[in-house]
């Protein structure tokens, strides 16, 4: 049985078939997404995603995590072939505690929780905060937020589905940490939404 750190590595899927250009692809359109927040971004996947998670996902983690980011992992994103499969590809090491993590990847639910428990960088070292990726069921079809900020043109809604109240005042109070703070990528499918602490979401009033 060929293992890493006792994951089973024998079905491992097969990432990006050009792992240079897959990579570097991702990472264009995640750098525009930080950019033009709250704009829907479409992503080319890798040529297999572990069962459980968005294709979206598995290529930010793929281009974003190795062996120098600690990453983790909610317990109930995926399974343990998404832990292999990440390891195998990137030599990322995983961590136990969230604090610790260069990045975050959860579900929507309790994610709202899992922010207070990030980096949020350091008044000399802002850039040392953790990146939290979110597995969401759609990117429209939610509660409507109102997004302002850099890279925004006055103001732009947004409806990500299977979040929760909590979690969009997390990330008010997230904002209000800027310069220092925790960037966000929303993640469902193909696509990709991001959400960096610099901007400042609101949510909008039904009725």
């Amino acid at each position: 049985m060929s293992q890493m750190s006792g994951l089973d590595l024998r079905h491992v899927g097969r990432g990006f078939v050009d792992p240079v250009a897959g990579a570097q692809g991702v990472f264009r359109v995640a750098m525009s997404a930080l950019a033009r927040p709250g704009l829907v971004q479409e992503i080319t996947p890798p040529g297999e995603v572990p069962e459980g998670v968005s294709p979206a996902l598995v290529a930010l983690l793929l281009t974003l995590a190795d062996f120098e980011t600690p990453l983790w992992l909610a317990p109930d994103l995926g399974d343990e072939s998404l832990r292999a499969y990440v390891r195998f590809h990137t030599g990322v090491p995983l961590v136990d505690d969230p604090a610790l993590a260069m990045f975050a990847a959860s579900g929507a639910e309790g994610v709202d929780a899992l922010l207070a428990q990030l980096s949020i960088g350091e008044d000399r070292y802002p850039d040392r905060s953790a990146t939290l990726l979110v597995d969401v069921p759609a990117l429209t079809g939610g509660q409507g937020v109102r997004a302002s900020g850099p890279g925004i043109r006055n103001t732009v809604t947004l409806s990500p589905a299977g979040l929760s109240t909590a979690f969009w005042e997390a990330m008010g109070e997230n904002h209000r940490l800027y310069p220092l703070g925790v960037d966000c990528f929303l993640c469902a499918g193909h696509e990709m939404m991001g959400l960096p602490r610099s901007s400042a979401l609101a949510l909008m009033v039904e009725g």
